[in-house]
């Protein structure tokens, strides 16, 4: 039985991450919902199981979500998700017990919780996607469709918004009692500069819905932020105009996209619920709106209303204070506030932080004080607002959050540890009997949410019951001045995972002292069992005395996924990185105890006893001194231990006589597998990349402009995967800083893309790499690097990465082709999104791949000065900033090319929504030498 999902999310990211997630196991039927009008479809269109929902939407708040579904589906299952303060929800009583997952959600916890609301019991989820029914009785019913009773209007369908973006989503405003927010206006983009946001594509009555065509990209500059829903008070937002399409723009990005099509007919209509409220909103469109501002709103529904083409005056009030704003046709043609008039006046009001407003439609003014156009008007309005109140209200933040230097309760504050987003962890002193301690405060804004704070108090008992000399204690908890906290021992020394980040090693006993200290508090949490968090190597602390103590892991609730093994197996994993620092010999048992420790499953240890029995097998050989007593319990230990050693020690006989056959053959799967095995087609690229002279000359650049660049050397192929592992492999565990780039200032940084071990295994074990059908290769090209992965591994080869100008020089070449190879299009020649499919066994019917391909898979695809690749499989990051397609006033770098998303291979494509820390799986790198490649 399939069970059918809906992920409801208006993040096209985060929709497609939880879709993807969901859509490789075998036992889930996923449907997509990026707004209120697709989720009404899915709803009566299929047997829903779960509704997967983002708490805030431009259209609907979470608990006006809940009691709609709730109202026509009483028994359907909801799992919400969020990437913002979940407070307000978890005050709704409508939501009530209710579970609330954090975004971004790892694709393990994701599937558990859903197995959890499905009634379900999720094995080997990663491995196998197998579901087994606990309890061994029928598979709960899952809930029918609402019947249509009539149908419905179509709605308009929001364009696509970027995969990744630069900035996190606008928070919806606040929605008014007993009314569902009003609907989210998207922004249109007008030719030649960026709007805030793509305008929805009406659908046409009685078929599918076409598929949204994304705005242009920006020439000269942004507009200022994306549009989210307007808060109403009686009344609606205006209804959107849909966008024209976009033509004569070779260098838009086709990925901002949609990464699914869903063919929707009219949606019929149900017994209420969702379908009401489309109504409702439906009706209120046809009204005027008013509502309460804040800093970002009032600057959102003027841009709405400039967008929709309204004519109407919006009345904005602070205080004793009051202005308005005229609009006629989409243009703001006079404003009012006080003495000022004009352009004077709408600088003033988009100023204001706080206050009402009102639209009131179709009133309009007999003057006109404003030339210039809306768009420029309002950026300039808010870089006068940010100039005038940014600084200073960072300023002003800052000291009221960080408590160093104060008193709380009978604790003095010394200074700030580290500050997480629901608490903060300072050193204090305990005044009364002088003792340092580590304080964990809750957050301001969490201490006033009773819930919260009884959830924070609760955890503090829970953690003050443990008690063991490898466990760090917590003293009391209190209040005082509104904010609550406890007091924890404050753990000297330092951390394994800052001796290992230093490239520190540590003596064999040592080792061995904080193996046995470890297990020993893991032991003493199994036997008590007392729920806890995973130990990981930042929360084991050694003393200059060699004390070992673990800061205190207890939770509330008990992490399902946690075991012996996974626990050995975490600190093992620890313990390698120490030991790879070593400069002295280990000694080869605890080399050996090590190694067997990071084996999960058959191999490995299957009992904390076990391992501690060998732990103290090897304590007493290297110090006879620290030989101590058995107790009767390790004695059982011991003696399997001891069957297990004798065994091994059959094992290690017939080893020795087989070794040196073993050795050949392990030799050679070793060649085989890393530089035959795996291939997809062609010799192994080497490492550093091979180098393709670009000669001194005139290019057309962009849309007609010529530039000249001297001789420069670029890579022939996209940095591949192997490539890139050599620069982890070289850097890992040691002090990086030197490669990263300025924006680090001097720091060091962990440049492993996401999903590395992901990656690394789909080439490893030869099984597909998700959502796609294919098998990663070592020469496939590396992603999901950010940039400053991308600039640190360019340095570590000792090159540099190419800039704008660079990149289309060596895709153009001189002529100012389109395409790498000229004029004409041809699909089949590249690896692009022409074929590209979210859908299971769909996708790669043009040119073989549904996402990225070896490097030097696409022959045809190259340009006049031979480089490969350049229209299309991964983009490539460059040295280029300029202003983010999100917020203008942003700077990030730009990204050139096509790549397996995009529709086409255009050499014009241009990408600037991702920040310099964010990455994706559709963009790469490449590398560029100012002077000639050494001769290999």
């Amino acid at each position: 039985m399939a069970y059918t999902i809906i992920v409801f999310d208006c993040d096209t990211e985060s929709l497609n991450r939880h879709v993807n997630i969901l859509a490789g196991h075998r036992a889930y039927q996923t449907l997509p919902a990026q707004n209120l009008a697709q989720l009404n479809y899915q709803l009566q269109s299929a047997t829903v199981s779960l509704v997967i929902a983002d708490i805030y939407s431009p259209e609907i708040g979470g608990g006006d979500l809940v009691a709609a579904l709730r109202g026509t589906y009483p028994t359907l299952p909801i799992l919400f998700v969020t990437a913002y303060d979940s407070t307000q929800i978890l005050n709704d009583a409508r939501c009530a017990g209710l579970t609330i997952l954090p975004k971004p959600i790892e694709p393990e916890r994701l599937l558990r919780h859903v197995g959890r609301q499905l009634g379900l019991v999720v094995e080997d989820v990663t491995k196998s996607g197998v579901m087994k029914n606990p309890f061994n009785v029928a598979q709960p019913q899952a809930m029918p469709a609402a019947q249509p009773q009539a149908q419905a209007a179509p709605r308009a369908m929001p364009a696509a918004q970027p995969q990744a973006q630069a900035a996190p989503r606008a928070v919806p405003a606040a929605q008014p009692q007993a009314q569902a927010a009003p609907r989210a206006m998207p922004a249109a983009q007008p030719q030649a500069q960026a709007a805030p946001r793509a305008v929805p594509a009406a659908q046409p009555q009685a078929q599918a819905a076409p598929r949204a065509v994304p705005a242009a990209q920006p020439q000269a500059q942004a507009a200022p932020r994306a549009v989210p829903a307007a808060p109403a008070m009686g009344g609606a937002v205006p209804k959107a105009i849909p966008a024209a399409p976009i033509t004569g723009n070779p260098g838009h990005r086709a990925v901002a996209e949609p990464k699914f099509d869903i063919a929707q007919p009219e949606p019929p209509a149900g017994p209420g619920g969702i379908t009401s409220i489309l109504k409702k909103q439906e009706e209120q469109e046809r009204q005027g709106f008013s509502g309460q501002i804040e800093q970002f709103h009032l600057v959102d529904i003027i841009q709405m209303c400039c967008i929709s083409g309204r004519t109407g005056k919006i009345i904005i009030a602070r205080g004793n204070h009051s202005g308005a704003i005229f609009i006629k046709k989409g243009a703001i043609v006079h404003a009012i506030s006080g003495v000022m008039q004009g352009e004077d006046a709408v600088y003033e009001i988009v100023s204001w932080t706080s206050g009402s407003f009102k639209f009131i439609d179709g009133e309009q003014s007999t003057e006109k004080t404003i030339q210039i156009g809306w768009e420029g008007l309002i950026m300039e309005a808010v870089r006068l607002r940010d100039e005038k109140t940014g600084h200073e209200q960072q300023e002003q933040e800052a000291p009221s959050k960080d408590l160093s230097g104060k008193v709380l309760g009978p604790y003095k504050i010394a200074r700030l540890i580290s500050d997480e987003e629901e608490t903060q962890l300072y050193e204090a002193t305990q005044s009364a009997v002088n003792r340092k301690v580590a304080l964990r405060v809750l957050s301001a804004e969490r201490s006033s949410n009773p819930s919260l704070v009884q959830s924070f108090l609760g955890l503090a008992a829970t953690k003050a019951k443990l008690q063991h000399p490898n466990i760090g204690s917590v003293f009391e908890a209190g209040e005082a001045g509104g904010r609550h906290y406890y007091a924890q021992e404050f753990l000297q020394g330092e951390s394994l995972q800052k001796i290992s980040n230093e490239g520190r090693s540590l003596e064999n006993l040592k080792i061995l002292k904080v193996y046995s200290s470890v297990l020993d508090a893991l032991s003493f949490l199994q036997r008590s069992q007392i729920p806890h968090q995973m130990v990981e190597e930042k929360h084991i602390y050694i003393d200059k005395n060699g004390v070992v103590k673990i800061m205190n892991p207890a939770t509330l609730h008990a992490d399902q996924g946690l075991n012996n093994n996974v626990e050995i197996n975490a600190l093992a994993v620890a313990l390698t990185r120490i030991l790879k620092n070593a400069k002295e010999p280990v000694d080869p048992e605890i080399q050996s105890t090590v190694a067997r420790s990071v084996i999960i499953g058959e191999g490995g240890y299957s009992s904390f006893a076990a391992l501690q029995q060998d732990i103290k097998r090897i304590e007493a050989r290297l110090n006879p001194a620290m030989a101590i007593p058995i107790s009767k319990n390790d004695q059982a230990a011991m003696q399997e231990a001891e069957a297990e050693n004798q065994r091994r020690k059959k094992v290690f006989v017939m080893t020795l006589v087989t070794l040196p056959l073993a050795l050949l053959l392990t030799a050679a799967c070793v060649w085989w597998f890393m530089f035959r095995g795996d291939k997809s087609a062609g010799a192994h690229i080497p490492s550093p990349p091979p180098m393709v002279e670009i000669p001194a000359g005139d290019f057309v650049f962009q849309n007609g402009e010529n530039v000249s660049l001297p001789t420069y050397w670029i890579s022939k192929y996209p940095v591949t995967i192997w490539q890139y592992k050599l620069f982890l492999d070289d850097t890992r565990g040691r002090d990086n800083s030197t490669y990263q780039a300025p924006e680090l200032k001097g720091k060091s940084k962990d440049n492993t893309p996401k999903q590395w071990a992901a990656m690394i295994g789909s080439i490893k074990e030869r099984k597909p790499f998700p959502p796609g059908k294919e098998i990663l290769t070592w020469d496939h090209p590396v992603f999901n690097i950010d940039y400053l992965d991308a600039h640190a591994y360019a340095k570590w080869l000792g090159y540099r990465l190419p800039t704008e100008q660079e990149w289309e020089k060596a895709a153009r070449g001189t002529k100012g082709s389109i395409y790498p190879w000229g004029n004409e299009t041809d699909p089949k020649r590249s690896n692009s999104g022409a074929d590209f499919s979210y859908e299971k066994d769909k996708g790669g019917e043009i040119d073989g791949f549904v996402r990225s391909a070896p490097v030097d898979q696409f022959a045809n695809d190259v340009s006049e000065f031979g480089v490969v690749g350049m229209g299309g499989n991964v983009s490539s990051w460059t040295a280029t900033w300029g202003p983010s397609a999100k917020l203008s006033i942003v700077k990030v770098p730009i990204i050139r090319g096509s790549n397996w998303a995009t529709s086409d291979a255009s050499t014009l494509t241009r990408d600037n929504t991702l920040r310099e820390n964010q990455s994706s799986d559709y963009v790469g790198l490449r590398v560029v030498s100012d002077t000639a490649p050494a001769p290999k």
